[in-house]
């Protein structure tokens, strides 16, 4: 039968310390498991594991009684021992049973021959009533103890080089060792051929392989090839990790680096924390340089600056003191205390510098923020664009709320939204729409197309192409308006220009407000040249001297100081303080000159009066009073203050009831009560129709009204035409937006 023996740790020795006696606890087993039953064994002591010289033996044991596999004898081989190391060769059934096994504690029983009684020996059972002092397992001297399972060390106790110094434990496979020697080192276990693992003063290593805990009270928790150089330094796992700097530590992971003083990181791979007391919480490849600088996570992020913080993303990288990015892709935060919230290529690149998101935004100036957007850049100080795309602001403390492609390129200067608008003055607005430019000093454009506020304190609110080139110049909208002059305005219409300093137009189309503190209301092709002239309206009115006044109708001028045209149609007040109320081509030639209406009438002489059709007063008679009927041909003033009347028709003066005409038989005034007779007129009045119903209109006046419409049309296309340029301007920014 084929028996061997698996021997327990200890051999002990008897309970009497003058007794050579040893007890032997061990284990058989068969090819089957563990013997059961009774063998026959014999025992000798050797001086070497194999070979070796025969001290004493054999001692034979005829019949020892095996239970499941245990059993125990009492072996008395004499006072053989001395300060060698004894081996004890065994035999069943006179099979020998290999290898050997060292007695280790049976000298030091022997040798107590003498001392005070106390327990000899550990016994398998354990033992009772020990004292620390006298009973303990170990060693005496500067020799290493070393515990073996299957004749390999499994753990072994080093003593320190210094003899106050703890010893240091190692455990786990027998290629392990305390790196020089030092003290107080702990190796929990791990470790295969090739690839120990390695402890330095004070330092542990619970398990894994290849790891070196060469700093001085370092530790590894496991994990593979993982390193601590620096003092007070933990790898807590993983597989190539480095805590080379003092207090630093790597929670786990693979390849990464905590290299500097109090540094840390908690995972992820081929992460390096080189600053003292950095932070990367995980991801890869991440990189801190800087001391108290983050990098929470993600992939390829760098917080280079001191105190610069990285919380995730890729290929993100602040660089300077205070530098934040909060993720994203390919940001760069390199100014002091600059952020980048997020987005993909922003760039914060000075001190207080912020980009909320968005991508290829540029923040470049002290302070500035971009909210979002695409492509947006700020150079200027305290500036802020809060979105949109392409915009861009060179000047301080300005702003452009969104849009696209917009410039504020001086200081405090504002941009609503809009399309490709710039706001080049100091303190100038544009609210939005397309092409807009407010270049002047506090100018300001409310909207609209192409519009231009280039003088100080200019302003724009809407519509296409006007100008407000003078100083404190106003247009309020419409299209291809111009205010030329300081104090001038337009306040809607086309082609209107208000060239005189504090003159005004209203609206209408080609008015010319020119003269200082003119007015034209609306109306078509009017001219006030004349200083505190006005046009009211109508169409190619002139107001031409100083306090002139056309209040309407066509082709009226009023040339004269202070002269006034009340309406019709191609009349003249061509002296100061002249007058005409209205009619058709009608002159108020003298100063203080009056013409009420009626038509060709003329009046050279001063304060003179004209009225009905062709009275004509002459240059040489001031004074006058003349009054024409319509019974055709010219009347003429024939002295100066003279009052003529040619009434074809008769003279009529009424008094009372009273009623005196003129009889041209006798040239004497025949007076009657007529009041009957005039009652009847009055209702023959009303039921007679206008005279001059069904008379054809003149042939000019049909030219006139012709060249309106065509102007007319013109103006409702070149409203087709911005109302087109308007659809495309919004279908630009609802690309935008997308």
């Amino acid at each position: 039968m084929k028996l061997w023996a698996a021997a327990l740790v200890f051999v002990v020795v008897s309970p009497v310390w003058a007794d050579t006696t040893i007890k032997y606890q061990g284990k058989l087993e068969t090819a089957d498991g563990a013997f059961e039953g009774q063998a026959a064994m014999a025992f000798e002591l050797y001086d070497a594991l194999e070979g070796g010289t025969l001290l004493a033996g054999p001692v034979g044991v005829p019949s020892v009684d095996v239970a499941d596999g245990v059993f125990e004898v009492e072996l008395d081989f004499g006072s053989v021992y001395d300060e060698g190391p004894v081996f004890l060769a065994i035999y069943v059934e006179n099979e020998a049973l290999l290898p050997r096994q060292q007695v280790r504690a049976v000298p030091l029983a022997v040798r107590a021959l003498g001392a005070p009684e106390g327990p000899p020996a550990w016994l398998l059972s354990g033992n009772s009533g020990t004292a620390s002092e006298q009973a303990f397992i170990g060693t005496t001297d500067a020799t290493t103890l070393d515990v073996r399972v299957n004749n390999r060390s499994a753990i072994r106790v080093v003593p320190s080089p210094s003899p106050a110094g703890p010893p240091s434990i190692v455990g786990g496979h027998e290629e392990n060792f305390v790196l020089n020697n030092h003290s107080g080192s702990t190796i929990a276990g791990g470790g295969v051929a090739g690839l120990p693992n390695v402890v330095g003063e004070g330092s542990a290593v619970s398990g894994g392989y290849d790891n070196r805990a060469a700093g001085r009270l370092s530790a590894i928790s496991g994990g593979i090839s993982n390193r601590t150089e620096g003092f007070d330094t933990v790898v807590s796992g993983g597989a190539r990790n480095q805590a080379l700097g003092n207090t630093s530590t790597v929670g786990g992971g693979a390849e990464n680096i905590a290299g500097g003083n109090k540094s840390t990181v908690g995972g992820g791979a081929e992460n390096i924390s080189g600053g003292d007391e950095s932070v990367i919480g995980g991801g890869f490849s991440n990189r801190t340089a800087e001391r108290a600088s983050v990098v929470s996570g993600g992939l390829d992020n760098e917080a280079l600056g001191l105190t610069a913080t990285v919380s995730g993303g890729r290929g993100n990288k602040a660089t300077e003191i205070d530098s934040t990015i909060g993720g994203g892709l390919n940001n760069t935060a390199s100014g002091g205390a600059s952020v980048v919230g997020g987005g993909v290529a922003n760039v914060a690149s000075v001190g207080a510098a912020t980009v909320g998101g968005g991508r290829n935004n540029s923040a470049s100036g002290g302070d500035s923020t971009i909210s979002g957007g695409r492509g947006n850049a700020v150079a200027g100080s305290d500036s802020v664009i809060s979105g949109g795309a392409d915009n861009a602001i060179s000047g301080n403390s300005s702003v452009i709320a969104g849009g696209s492609s917009n410039q504020s390129l001086e200081a405090w200067t504002v941009i609503g939204g809009g399309v490709d608008n710039i706001a080049s003055g100091v303190q100038a607005v544009v609210v939005g729409g397309q092409g807009n430019v407010a270049s002047g000093f506090r100018a300001s454009i409310g909207g609209g197309v192409n519009n231009v506020a280039s003088q100080e304190i200019s302003t724009v609110g809407g519509g296409g192409a006007n100008q407000a080139i003078g100083l404190f110049s106003t247009i309020a909208g419409g299209q291809t308006n111009r205010t030329e002059s300081d104090w001038s305005a337009v306040l809607g219409g086309a082609q209107n220009n208000a060239l005189g300093a504090l003159s005004t137009v209203g609206g209408g189309q080609q008015n010319e407000a020119i003269g200082l503190r003119s007015f034209v209301g609306g109306g078509v092709t009017n001219i006030a040249s004349g200083e505190s002239s006005a046009v009211g309206g109508g169409s190619v009115n002139q107001a031409t001297e100083i306090f002139s006044t056309v209040s309407g109708g066509y082709i009226n001028t009023a040339s004269g100081n202070g002269s006034a045209i009340g309406g019709g149609q191609q009349n003249r007040a061509e002296s100061n303080s002249s007058t005409v109320a209205g009619g058709f081509s009608n002159r108020a030639i003298g100063a203080y000159s009056a013409i009420p209406g009626g038509r060709e009438n003329s009046a050279a002489g001063e304060y003179s009066f004209a009225a009905g059709r062709g009275a004509v007063v002459d240059a040489l008679h001031n004074g006058v009073f003349l009054f024409a009927d319509d019974s055709g041909g010219f009347f003429n003033s024939e002295a100066a203050n003279e009052f003529a009347v040619r009434a074809n028709g008769g003279i009529r003066f009424v008094v009372d009831n009273l009623t005196c005409r003129l009889n041209t038989a006798t040239g004497v005034f025949d007076c009657a009560d007529e009041t009957a007779v005039t009652q009847n007129h009055v209702l023959e009045a009303e039921s007679s129709t206008d005279r001059l119903a069904g008379t054809s209109m003149d042939a000019e006046m049909a030219t006139k009204i012709a060249s309106l419409e065509a102007q007319n049309t013109e103006l409702l296309e070149r409203i087709a035409a911005l109302e087109a340029l308007l659809l495309e301007d919004r279908q630009l920014a609802s690309e935008a937006s997308r």
